[in-house]
Order: structure tokens, then sequence, then C-alpha cells
């Protein structure tokens, strides 16, 4: 991913996306991590963030960024979803909303402290395109069953700090309560058993720990600077299946049958961000970011 930022000017510049499919069966609800991100101002930056992370969104995408605030920060944003189903390209629709809020309160210079609600939406999208082992319906139905659109819900509290030792270096931790909405999986296949058992409430309930480190190298005395983030996201975590889940999908290459309380890890992420921040490219301000 990466975006380019100028006066409050975000746009998306080129997206590279590099990700591993985790396909366990006991993964269904966060075993996958796409979704559109948090905060208008990195999600206007397609998500390349992980190097800027310099408001409040930070505990969303790289906690220590957070480091970088000198004020109290309280953002709230709020926005429906509108997107396609990307197997069958049926029409799109609104809802759920995808929102945040959050509050930030440095503490001391160049520490801060911050809780946060995130509600990120996942979309669904087709993991089995091009391969020649399944058939259309069998790629699509496992397609839905690994990777059903749905809408998360995240209490999460951050705490970021400057390593006095070493100027410009910061380092932050989130520890997060995870959630999913019940009534919220979308599921846009055929097979009435598979229906039935997704219209009924699924609760995953699960915690995370972030870890997350910047480093600013400046260049030059006119807030010229080259940024180096790296956010380890659910490091330690686990998800329970509260009400457990059957689903026996004969057209499907993947089929879930996890009894209530079940228990499962939820697969790390790691992102490397670098940026670039100059006050001379284009004569403006600008930020140059890329995530991978």
């Amino acid at each position: 991913r990466a975006g380019w930022l100028s006066k409050g000017l975000m746009a998306g510049v080129l997206w590279l996306a590099f990700g591993c499919a985790f396909a366990q069966n006991t993964e269904l609800i966060f075993g996958q991590k796409n979704s559109y991100g948090i905060g208008p101002r990195a999600i206007g930056m397609v998500g390349a963030f992980t190097a800027v992370a310099d408001d409040a969104s930070a505990a969303y995408w790289n906690v220590a960024g957070l480091a970088q605030l000198s004020s109290y920060e309280l953002a709230i944003s709020s926005a429906p979803v509108y997107f396609t189903d990307n197997v069958n390209g049926r029409p799109a629709f609104g809802f759920p909303w995808y929102g945040s809020m959050q509050f930030m309160i440095p503490i001391a210079k160049e520490n801060t402290l911050g809780i946060s609600l995130f509600r990120p939406f996942h979309p669904q999208y087709d993991f089995y395109a091009g391969n020649p082992a399944y058939s259309t319906g069998q790629r699509s139905e496992g397609s839905y069953l690994l990777n059903p659109s749905f809408q998360e819900s995240d209490i999460v509290l951050s705490y970021a700090a400057r390593f006095s030792a070493v100027r410009n270096f910061s380092v932050g931790v989130n520890i997060k309560r995870l959630t999913n909405d019940p009534y919220y999986i979308r599921y846009f296949g055929t097979d009435g058993n598979t229906q039935t058992s997704l219209n009924n409430p699924v609760r995953v309930i699960g915690f995370g720990v972030d870890v997350g480190l910047l480093y600013r190298i400046p260049i030059s005395k006119y807030s010229e600077e080259f940024r180096i983030g790296l956010a380890l996201n659910d490091l330690v975590s686990r998800a329970q299946y509260a009400n457990g889940l059957v689903i026996n999908d004969a057209n499907a290459p993947v089929n879930f049958n996890v009894g209530p309380g079940f228990e499962t890890q939820i697969p790390p992420e790691i992102v490397l961000g670098i940026a670039y921040k100059n006050n001379y490219l284009f004569s403006i301000r600008n930020i140059t970011a890329f995530d991978f």
C-alpha cells in the first residue's frame, strides 16, 4: 500500500498487497485480516499509515505513533459501507456502519495513554480466484466461508512512549478486546444449511496484543525526515466461539464444526512502513508513504 499526503488532502497513489491466507477451519471470523481500516485520513492514504501514525488513528495502524501527540485528541468518525460481492458481482448495499471513537491523553512529554472503540468492516473476497483445482461453485462457497463479510467491534487500551536513550524512537502497546457483531455475517452463497447456520447469531469473543515501533530520522532542519514504522499486530491473541458454529456445505472445499467455547489463535500480522516527509516535492509540505 502507498499513500500521499499534502496540506490535509489525502490521496491513494498505489496499492501494493502482500499477504498470506490462513485456511484453518477454526479461523472463520478473525482469520482474515482485511478491512477498510480506521480514520478518514489513513483510509484516504489507502492505509499506508504505519510510518506516519501521527493522529489518534495511530492506535489502529501503529500504536507507537501516539507518542507524537502533544495535546488531547478526541476523534469520532462514521460512514455507511457500500460494496459489491466480489465473487458474484452482486449490487452493493449499505450498512453496517464503519465507525471509530478515540480519546488520547498525553500524560507526560512524548508519553500517551488512549482508549478507543473501533468498528472496522471486513469485506468478502475470493481467495480461490484462478485456482483450477476447484469449480466456480466450489470457489464461491469456499470464499464465502473462509472470509464472510462481517462487522468487527474492538475496545482498545493503548500506551506509547519515546525512548529517552534513543532520540526519535518510540514504542507502543495495545491491549484489545475483540468481538464481532453476531447479527452481521453476510453470506452470498446458495446452500440452505449454511444460510440457516449463518442466519443464527454467531458470537466470537477474543483478545489481542499489538506492539508498534516508530523511528524518525531527521534529514534537515526544515522538517525533512525519513520515517520507519513496524506494526506487530495480534502477537498474542485468542478467539472463542461463544455459541459454537457448525457448517456442512458439500459444495465447498472448507467446512466448520466447532462447539460452544471453542478457542483458536488469531493469526498475527506484521506491517512494515516507510515514509518521507519534506517541504520540497511539488513545492508544498507533503508525505509519501508505503506499507508492506
